[in-house]
């Protein structure tokens, strides 16, 4: 019965969000909602890329900005990261291998919140 589960990542100026994400991490913006017209928060912003979906949210209630995060599962880690590199995203020293059979990078948004991007590889020969 379930279907998707779609993380809500609180942020504290909407523009800045949608820059970062669309502008840097190659997200599109599918909608948003603001209540007044007159202001660009608190909104309500649904980005996507690929099959990966997140909300953005500046509204009080979905949480203070930074402290979410969430993991996202890409293809290949190293072609993602050196794109990320290219559009001057901070994304670690370099990929790490884990021990769970993933080759990560991590990413933090402006307002903080941590999203780890992940290459599923297999778990390792040593995992119990």
């Amino acid at each position: 019965m379930f279907q998707t589960a779609l993380p809500i990542l609180g942020v504290s100026d909407s523009a800045r969000a949608e820059a970062f994400y669309c502008g840097k991490l190659g997200f599109e913006q599918r909608y948003f909602h603001r209540p007044n017209a007159n202001r660009l928060d608190p909104c309500w912003m649904g980005v996507a890329r690929g099959g990966v979906h997140l909300v953005l949210s500046s509204f009080e209630g979905d949480g203070p900005p930074g402290s979410q995060g969430t993991q996202v599962f890409i293809e290949n880690a190293e072609a993602v990261r050196n794109e990320f590199l290219a559009a001057g995203v901070d994304c670690g020293e370099q990929l790490m291998e884990t021990s769970w059979g993933h080759i990560e990078f991590n990413v933090t948004d402006p307002d903080g919140n941590l999203l780890n991007f992940a290459q599923d590889v297999g778990a390792s020969a040593t995992e119990e």
